[in-house]
């Protein structure tokens, strides 16, 4: 098994720094965009308040919820997903190449498992490098003392999801995997799913009369299963009449507990039960060797 991962890591080196490049930057330019003109980061959405009125400022809550743990960076890594699950595995079943390791003295299940958990592995370190700069905009946010704990937190949280929807790709690929481009298909309208609901879901925190159904739609979305901790009250905006400069914050909002631990649970099902699943279908089937 370790043979393989190596193997794996070795092969595709390049696309990975390739998909780590492009993570990073990603991840760099929206912390940067989303703070500039700010004299002070602050995680939680604040307001300067003066003399002379209310200014808001652009918290580090915005871009976090809704593009670093949010659709955006779904598509993202459902990309870096399928391409890794496509070229790893896939790719060297239509080809035959698989034959190489099925010739050889490893287990069959030992050869899906080591790909699997190559795939694992690169996503999580493609993840990780990519929080470098998130983290240091977190830890110089002046309330990093009583909110850093809460990105880190949210960016575990997250990671879990997006391995358990990685492995939910990979069941597709492997159900389809004798019925060309459909395992491709279904995947690509999985991730029309979530951006339907998520555009929903956003929607009906607007409130507006005509879309409060869409509240209900957050039960039935795939990304609920990644429990947001970054859920702030609005920054109050009462108006004080001394010369310095306050700054006020909005409060954090917990999540509901019950449901924070049910979708931590989930997810690690969902990823233990595929990858059993995904290891029974890899032994039966004969892969046009």
């Amino acid at each position: 098994m370790t043979k393989i991962i190596k193997y794996n890591l070795k092969l595709n080196w390049k696309l990975l720094l390739l998909f780590i490049t492009f993570w990073t930057i990603f991840a760099l330019s929206i912390m940067f965009i989303f703070n500039l003109g700010n004299s002070k980061i602050f995680i939680a959405p604040t307001n300067i308040i003066i003399e002379s009125g209310i200014s808001g400022l652009q918290s580090l809550n915005f871009p976090l919820t809704f593009i670093i743990f949010g659709f955006p960076t779904i598509v993202l890594f459902s990309i870096f997903s399928i391409s890794l699950n496509s070229i790893t595995f896939t790719n060297e079943i239509k080809t035959g190449q698989i034959s190489f390791w099925m010739t050889s003295p490893i287990k069959k299940e030992s050869i899906y498992l080591g790909k699997i958990i190559y795939i694992f592995i690169s996503l999580s370190f493609i993840y990780i490098v990519g929080l470098i700069p998130i983290f240091t905009f977190g830890i110089l946010a002046e309330d990093s003392s009583k909110y850093f704990g809460l990105i880190i937190a949210n960016s575990i949280l997250f990671w879990l999801f997006l391995i358990a929807l990685s492995s939910i790709f990979m069941l597709v690929s492997m159900i389809t995997i004798e019925k060309g481009n459909l395992g491709l298909i279904i995947n690509c309208c999985i991730i029309t799913y979530i951006l339907i609901t998520w555009i929903l879901t956003s929607l009906s925190k607007l409130n507006i009369e005509s879309l409060k159904w869409a509240e209900f739609v957050k039960y039935i979305s795939l990304q609920s299963l990644s429990v947001d901790l970054l859920s702030f009250s609005k920054a109050p905006s009462e108006l004080n009449f001394y010369k310095e400069i306050n700054y006020i914050s909005g409060n954090h909002v917990s999540p509901n507990s019950a449901w924070l631990i049910l979708s931590i649970f989930f997810n690690i099902i969902i990823i233990a039960t595929i990858t059993l699943v995904n290891v029974k279908i890899f032994k039966v089937s004969d892969l046009n060797i």
